[in-house]
């Protein structure tokens, strides 16, 4: 579960704060900032490397660095949630950030910058660590053994898959997934349960299509050459970490 999620400037300047569990008043979230900015330099300076994860008995504090303009988004969230999931959701919070403002405003200057004016970003915060999943494909496709994967949401009749490749016929893809799951939920149902994952075997690859969250699933196509032992921790840790995602989104847009 998320907490807290804060972007501060180079200087330790609190631009955005989002409070999902409250309780903590913004002097100490300012005291909090001007702390964790000189915790950082502090590292690079003894170090050579940022800090990035600070861990507590409950509480996981991540944190991201935007290079070009010297941001950095501290993310508190539940300790199970793990470094992995924390970074990849603040990296795409922190870039959200960036992409939405760096044009307007000049983050490297030093000058003060009247945080009301990011308020209305905590309203987009929804799509953008959703979009956090296509980072989790990115991730994915660097494993070997494995070529592609992508989501596909079988609720929906229109919505096309998401993946990190361009895929030539997205439409016929899709219903050829609907028909597939269709069609294990079926078998399934003479015994009273579901499909989790529906494993194909073809001549030279392996497709296997997991069940995540809901109606959504995630579909990876591995080469057949390849032990599935190799990459398939990956899949079940990808699937973990999507599920977590969605239901943190589920929850975001739900409030």
């Amino acid at each position: 579960m998320l907490r807290n999620a804060l972007i501060l400037s180079s200087s330790g300047l609190l631009l955005f704060v989002k409070e999902w569990v409250k309780g903590i008043d913004q002097k100490k979230i300012n005291l909090f900032s001007g702390l964790l900015r000189s915790l950082q330099e502090y590292s690079k300076q003894s170090f050579g490397l940022p800090l990035t994860f600070l861990q507590f008995a409950t509480t996981g504090i991540t944190i991201v660095e935007d290079n070009s303009t010297g941001l950095i988004c501290v993310l508190l969230h539940d300790f199970e949630d793990g470094e992995q999931l924390g970074n990849i959701i603040a990296t795409h919070i922190l870039s959200g950030f960036v992409d939405e403002y760096s044009n307007s405003f000049n983050f490297t200057n030093g000058g003060l910058i009247n945080q009301s004016l990011f308020r209305s970003y905590a309203n987009k915060l929804a799509d953008v660590i959703g979009s956090a999943t296509k980072g989790i494909l990115y991730q994915l496709k660097e494993v070997r053994g494995i070529q592609t994967s992508l989501l596909y949401d079988d609720k929906s009749d229109t919505s096309e898959p998401i993946s990190t490749d361009v895929l030539e016929d997205q439409l016929g893809i899709a219903a050829n997934l609907k028909a597939l799951i269709g069609y294990s939920r079926n078998l399934m149902l003479a015994k009273k349960d579901s499909p989790n994952i529906i494993y194909l075997e073809m001549s030279q690859q392996i497709i296997q299509v997991s069940h995540v969250w809901q109606q959504i699933y995630l579909v990876c196509i591995s080469q057949k050459a390849i032990n599935p032992s190799t990459y398939q921790k990956n899949i079940e840790s990808a699937i973990s970490q999507i599920q977590k995602i969605l239901e943190i989104t589920s929850n975001l847009q739900e409030a």
